[in-house]
Protein backbone atom coordinates (compact mmCIF):
# COMPACT_ATOMS: atom_id res chain seq x y z
CA UNK A 1 0.00 0.00 0.00
CA UNK A 2 1.33 3.54 -1.06
CA UNK A 3 2.56 5.50 2.27
CA UNK A 4 3.28 8.76 0.42
CA UNK A 5 0.94 11.54 1.23
CA UNK A 6 -2.25 12.36 -0.93
CA UNK A 7 -1.95 15.66 -2.55
CA UNK A 8 -4.39 18.49 -3.67
CA UNK A 9 -2.85 19.75 -7.82
CA UNK A 10 -5.35 22.46 -8.78
CA UNK A 11 -5.07 23.85 -11.90
CA UNK A 12 -2.54 26.59 -11.63
CA UNK A 13 -0.29 24.48 -10.29
CA UNK A 14 -0.68 25.16 -6.23
CA UNK A 15 -0.34 21.56 -4.03
CA UNK A 16 -1.18 21.20 -0.71
CA UNK A 17 -1.36 18.06 1.19
CA UNK A 18 -5.00 16.39 1.72
CA UNK A 19 -3.84 16.18 5.67
CA UNK A 20 -7.43 17.13 6.57
CA UNK A 21 -10.87 18.38 5.78
CA UNK A 22 -9.60 21.94 6.54
CA UNK A 23 -6.77 21.93 3.24
CA UNK A 24 -9.58 20.41 1.30
CA UNK A 25 -11.88 23.19 1.89
CA UNK A 26 -9.24 25.72 1.53
CA UNK A 27 -8.74 23.98 -1.70
CA UNK A 28 -12.22 24.33 -2.73
CA UNK A 29 -12.29 27.74 -1.78
CA UNK A 30 -9.32 28.97 -4.31
CA UNK A 31 -11.25 27.49 -7.12
CA UNK A 32 -12.51 30.88 -8.18
CA UNK A 33 -11.71 31.55 -11.80
CA UNK A 34 -11.58 30.30 -15.76
CA UNK A 35 -7.60 29.72 -15.07
CA UNK A 36 -8.41 27.36 -11.82
CA UNK A 37 -11.69 25.37 -11.57
CA UNK A 38 -10.38 21.97 -11.05
CA UNK A 39 -7.85 19.92 -8.86
CA UNK A 40 -7.17 16.29 -8.25
CA UNK A 41 -6.53 14.59 -5.44
CA UNK A 42 -4.29 11.44 -5.94
CA UNK A 43 -0.88 10.26 -4.28
CA UNK A 44 2.24 10.32 -6.66
CA UNK A 45 2.93 6.98 -6.33
CA UNK A 46 -0.17 6.00 -7.62
CA UNK A 47 -1.22 8.61 -10.58
CA UNK A 48 -4.16 6.24 -11.83
CA UNK A 49 -6.13 6.42 -8.39
CA UNK A 50 -7.56 10.09 -7.86
CA UNK A 51 -10.61 12.10 -7.31
CA UNK A 52 -11.40 15.24 -8.84
CA UNK A 53 -13.81 17.78 -8.79
CA UNK A 54 -14.84 21.05 -11.45
CA UNK A 55 -15.99 23.85 -10.44
CA UNK A 56 -19.56 24.82 -12.55
CA UNK A 57 -20.30 27.67 -10.29
CA UNK A 58 -20.80 27.95 -6.26
CA UNK A 59 -22.97 25.64 -5.85
CA UNK A 60 -22.35 23.10 -8.66
CA UNK A 61 -19.96 20.86 -9.24
CA UNK A 62 -18.39 17.97 -10.89
CA UNK A 63 -17.34 15.14 -9.12
CA UNK A 64 -15.40 12.26 -10.46
CA UNK A 65 -12.51 9.56 -9.45
CA UNK A 66 -10.48 7.34 -10.91
CA UNK A 67 -9.83 3.53 -9.98
CA UNK A 68 -6.82 2.47 -11.68
CA UNK A 69 -7.09 1.90 -15.34
CA UNK A 70 -8.85 4.63 -17.58
CA UNK A 71 -11.73 1.79 -17.65
CA UNK A 72 -12.41 2.54 -13.93
CA UNK A 73 -13.38 6.67 -14.45
CA UNK A 74 -16.70 7.16 -12.87
CA UNK A 75 -18.13 9.92 -11.90
CA UNK A 76 -21.12 11.12 -9.57
CA UNK A 77 -24.27 11.97 -11.82
CA UNK A 78 -25.02 15.62 -12.42
CA UNK A 79 -23.62 18.32 -10.18
CA UNK A 80 -23.42 18.83 -6.99
CA UNK A 81 -24.20 21.67 -4.37
CA UNK A 82 -20.74 22.46 -2.25
CA UNK A 83 -21.25 20.45 0.64
CA UNK A 84 -22.33 16.95 -1.16
CA UNK A 85 -19.27 17.69 -3.38
CA UNK A 86 -16.78 17.90 -0.16
CA UNK A 87 -18.54 15.15 1.51
CA UNK A 88 -17.64 12.75 -1.46
CA UNK A 89 -14.05 14.32 -2.01
CA UNK A 90 -13.42 13.94 1.72
CA UNK A 91 -14.77 10.34 1.60
CA UNK A 92 -12.58 8.81 -1.26
CA UNK A 93 -9.29 10.52 0.95
CA UNK A 94 -10.90 8.75 4.32
CA UNK A 95 -11.72 5.14 2.85
CA UNK A 96 -12.67 4.93 -1.75
CA UNK A 97 -15.45 5.81 -3.13
CA UNK A 98 -18.18 6.05 -1.09
CA UNK A 99 -22.31 5.80 -1.22
CA UNK A 100 -24.30 8.74 -0.25
CA UNK A 101 -27.97 9.33 -0.51
CA UNK A 102 -28.89 10.34 -3.83
CA UNK A 103 -25.76 10.05 -5.49
CA UNK A 104 -25.42 7.51 -8.42
CA UNK A 105 -21.53 6.85 -9.84
CA UNK A 106 -21.77 6.14 -13.90
CA UNK A 107 -18.83 4.24 -15.48
CA UNK A 108 -17.53 7.31 -18.23
CA UNK A 109 -17.52 6.36 -21.87
CA UNK A 110 -13.79 7.78 -23.11
CA UNK A 111 -13.25 7.71 -26.96
CA UNK A 112 -10.36 6.71 -29.39
CA UNK A 113 -9.39 9.54 -31.80
CA UNK A 114 -9.22 8.88 -34.89
CA UNK A 115 -6.37 10.44 -37.49
CA UNK A 116 -8.07 13.28 -39.02
CA UNK A 117 -8.03 17.12 -38.80
CA UNK A 118 -11.83 16.94 -40.99
CA UNK A 119 -14.57 19.10 -38.77
CA UNK A 120 -18.15 17.75 -39.77
CA UNK A 121 -20.67 20.46 -39.22
CA UNK A 122 -24.34 19.18 -37.73
CA UNK A 123 -27.20 21.38 -37.88
CA UNK A 124 -29.48 22.03 -35.22
CA UNK A 125 -33.05 20.97 -36.50
CA UNK A 126 -35.70 21.48 -33.64
CA UNK A 127 -38.02 18.14 -33.58
CA UNK A 128 -41.54 18.61 -33.78
CA UNK A 129 -44.96 17.93 -35.39
CA UNK A 130 -43.63 19.16 -38.92
CA UNK A 131 -40.06 17.40 -38.24
CA UNK A 132 -40.29 13.92 -36.73
CA UNK A 133 -36.33 12.72 -36.92
CA UNK A 134 -34.79 13.88 -33.93
CA UNK A 135 -31.55 13.18 -34.71
CA UNK A 136 -29.57 16.53 -34.10
CA UNK A 137 -32.69 18.04 -32.25
CA UNK A 138 -30.54 18.18 -29.19
CA UNK A 139 -27.01 19.91 -29.89
CA UNK A 140 -25.19 23.01 -29.43
CA UNK A 141 -22.79 24.67 -26.91
CA UNK A 142 -22.31 25.06 -23.10
CA UNK A 143 -19.21 26.36 -21.18
CA UNK A 144 -17.14 23.99 -21.61
CA UNK A 145 -17.92 23.20 -25.46
CA UNK A 146 -20.23 21.40 -27.76
CA UNK A 147 -22.44 18.51 -27.41
CA UNK A 148 -25.10 15.71 -29.31
CA UNK A 149 -27.56 14.88 -26.97
CA UNK A 150 -30.02 12.03 -28.51
CA UNK A 151 -31.97 9.15 -27.69
CA UNK A 152 -31.58 5.71 -29.81
CA UNK A 153 -32.48 2.33 -29.80
CA UNK A 154 -30.09 -0.05 -29.80
CA UNK A 155 -31.92 -2.75 -31.70
CA UNK A 156 -28.71 -5.11 -31.54
CA UNK A 157 -29.40 -5.78 -27.71
CA UNK A 158 -32.38 -7.34 -26.18
CA UNK A 159 -34.80 -6.64 -29.24
CA UNK A 160 -34.21 -2.69 -28.87
CA UNK A 161 -33.02 -1.27 -25.80
CA UNK A 162 -33.65 2.24 -25.30
CA UNK A 163 -30.21 4.53 -24.43
CA UNK A 164 -29.71 8.57 -23.58
CA UNK A 165 -26.60 9.16 -24.84
CA UNK A 166 -24.57 12.84 -24.37
CA UNK A 167 -21.62 13.21 -26.59
CA UNK A 168 -19.53 15.79 -24.91
CA UNK A 169 -16.78 17.91 -27.20
CA UNK A 170 -14.65 20.76 -26.51
CA UNK A 171 -14.62 24.04 -28.12
CA UNK A 172 -12.08 22.82 -31.39
CA UNK A 173 -14.18 19.97 -31.82
CA UNK A 174 -12.08 16.76 -29.89
CA UNK A 175 -14.60 14.35 -28.55
CA UNK A 176 -14.17 14.43 -24.40
CA UNK A 177 -16.72 11.71 -22.91
CA UNK A 178 -19.81 9.84 -23.46
CA UNK A 179 -22.64 9.41 -21.26
CA UNK A 180 -24.66 6.56 -21.77
CA UNK A 181 -28.06 5.24 -19.90
CA UNK A 182 -30.40 2.58 -20.71
CA UNK A 183 -33.68 3.45 -19.81
CA UNK A 184 -37.22 0.97 -19.75
CA UNK A 185 -39.20 2.94 -21.92
CA UNK A 186 -39.46 6.46 -23.96
CA UNK A 187 -40.41 8.79 -20.59
CA UNK A 188 -37.23 7.32 -18.95
CA UNK A 189 -34.81 8.22 -22.10
CA UNK A 190 -36.70 11.50 -22.06
CA UNK A 191 -35.81 11.97 -17.97
CA UNK A 192 -32.40 10.54 -18.22
CA UNK A 193 -31.40 12.59 -21.41
CA UNK A 194 -32.83 15.98 -19.24
CA UNK A 195 -30.46 15.01 -16.53
CA UNK A 196 -27.49 14.66 -18.44
CA UNK A 197 -27.97 17.88 -20.07
CA UNK A 198 -29.14 19.97 -16.79
CA UNK A 199 -25.46 18.04 -15.95
CA UNK A 200 -23.35 20.67 -18.40
CA UNK A 201 -24.84 23.89 -16.86
CA UNK A 202 -26.54 26.80 -19.10
CA UNK A 203 -26.68 25.08 -22.30
CA UNK A 204 -27.86 26.81 -26.15
CA UNK A 205 -29.14 24.88 -28.94
CA UNK A 206 -26.92 25.37 -31.97
CA UNK A 207 -25.20 24.02 -34.69
CA UNK A 208 -21.98 22.31 -33.98
CA UNK A 209 -18.51 21.71 -35.86
CA UNK A 210 -16.77 18.16 -34.72
CA UNK A 211 -14.03 15.60 -35.28
CA UNK A 212 -14.54 11.83 -36.05
CA UNK A 213 -14.12 9.53 -32.63
CA UNK A 214 -14.94 6.19 -31.73
CA UNK A 215 -16.06 4.89 -28.48
CA UNK A 216 -16.72 1.10 -28.16
CA UNK A 217 -20.03 -0.13 -26.53
CA UNK A 218 -20.23 -3.76 -25.57
CA UNK A 219 -18.25 -4.71 -28.82
CA UNK A 220 -19.19 -2.45 -31.19
CA UNK A 221 -18.28 0.67 -32.12
CA UNK A 222 -19.97 3.46 -31.82
CA UNK A 223 -19.14 7.97 -32.58
CA UNK A 224 -18.82 9.86 -35.94
CA UNK A 225 -16.64 7.10 -37.75
CA UNK A 226 -13.95 7.30 -40.89
CA UNK A 227 -15.89 5.14 -43.85
CA UNK A 228 -13.33 6.35 -46.46
CA UNK A 229 -12.14 2.56 -47.05
CA UNK A 230 -15.57 1.02 -47.62
CA UNK A 231 -16.68 3.91 -50.03
CA UNK A 232 -13.64 5.02 -51.52
CA UNK A 233 -14.40 8.74 -50.94
CA UNK A 234 -14.14 11.13 -47.74
CA UNK A 235 -17.16 9.76 -45.75
CA UNK A 236 -18.07 9.62 -41.74
CA UNK A 237 -21.18 7.87 -40.41
CA UNK A 238 -22.37 8.79 -37.43
CA UNK A 239 -23.29 5.58 -35.21
CA UNK A 240 -25.62 3.91 -34.03
CA UNK A 241 -27.80 7.21 -35.70
CA UNK A 242 -26.83 5.93 -38.99
CA UNK A 243 -26.18 9.72 -40.41
CA UNK A 244 -23.36 9.85 -43.24
CA UNK A 245 -21.86 13.00 -43.39
CA UNK A 246 -20.00 14.09 -46.26
CA UNK A 247 -18.27 16.85 -49.17
CA UNK A 248 -18.81 19.98 -48.89
CA UNK A 249 -19.05 19.54 -44.84
CA UNK A 250 -22.50 21.76 -45.10
CA UNK A 251 -24.32 19.91 -42.52
CA UNK A 252 -26.19 17.73 -45.21
CA UNK A 253 -26.48 14.25 -44.06
CA UNK A 254 -28.25 11.13 -45.65
CA UNK A 255 -29.70 7.68 -43.76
Amino acid sequence: MSTDPLLITSQDGTVIAASDRQALRQAMDQLTGPDNQFFVIARESAPDHFIQTFRHGAESWQVEYQDGSMERLFEAVGNQPRELAEALLWGWVEAGPSEHEGIVWRQLLLSVPQPTGRLVTMLHMPYGPDRPDRRTATIGTHRGGQFFADIVRDRQVGGGVLRALLHMFGHDGTHRETLLEAAVDLDHAERLLAEMLAGLGVTEFGDIRIKPFTIEVEGRSWGLLDMMADRNEEWYELEPQQMGFYAPWDGRYDT
